[in-house]
């Protein structure tokens, strides 16, 4: 979605004085965007059942009957688990061969193995593409956690002369981001169903 020297470029930091507590508020921020837009932002879908994966302690899905490289799955892409017991989530790919994935070291794996402990799961490997244009909400995003939020005191708006901000949006998911931040991901928005 988004890396350390985007967030910088477009925040304009050009010092290391807040790389760790951006990269510490990225993946907050990754499950945020999901979390508000609705939307797990899925371009192909691939199916495997148990005992075909190894999820292995650090950063690795090993899969005997697969073929990650014939699946278009390429270094820098970002993928979602779904259906595993302990590695749910939204990973990013370090490098690919057709039976390894390793993933980037802000990721960390639990040690997995569905086969040797006889479950017999469905496990999604999914592809995400997230689009170019939502990095730079993402990194004001990350700027409003890291400088502006703790001022907040639970106002649900604000107004100083001709100047006004509300914080209404996505509140009911607990974010409370103010409108000027999250509304650049209103074209990704999928509406609720049900």
């Amino acid at each position: 979605m988004i890396d350390v020297g985007e967030v910088k470029m477009f925040l304009n930091y050009t010092d290391t004085t807040y790389d760790t507590r951006i990269r510490q508020w990225i993946p907050y921020a990754r499950d945020r965007v999901i979390r508000i837009c609705n939307n797990e932002f899925i371009d192909k879908e691939i199916e495997t059942y148990a005992g075909e994966y190894v999820f292995s302690t650090g950063n690795t899905i090993y899969c005997a009957d697969g073929d990650f490289t014939e699946q278009g799955f390429v270094a820098s892409d970002w993928f979602r688990v779904k259906g595993s017991v302990k590695n749910d989530g939204t990973y990013k790919i370090s490098t690919v061969t057709s039976t390894l994935l390793t993933v980037t070291d802000e990721f960390e794996m639990l040690h997995e193995d569905t086969d040797a402990i006889g479950l017999l799961r469905t496990v999604y490997i999914t592809y995400v593409r997230f689009p170019k244009a939502i990095k730079p909400v993402v990194a004001n995003m990350i700027r409003y956690d890291m400088t502006e939020r703790a001022n907040r005191t639970g106002v649900a708006s604000e107004r100083i002369g001709n100047y006004s901000v509300s914080y209404h949006r996505a509140a009911n998911l607990g974010f409370d981001y103010p409108d000027d931040i999250i509304g650049g991901l209103d074209p990704w928005v999928v509406p609720a169903s049900g």
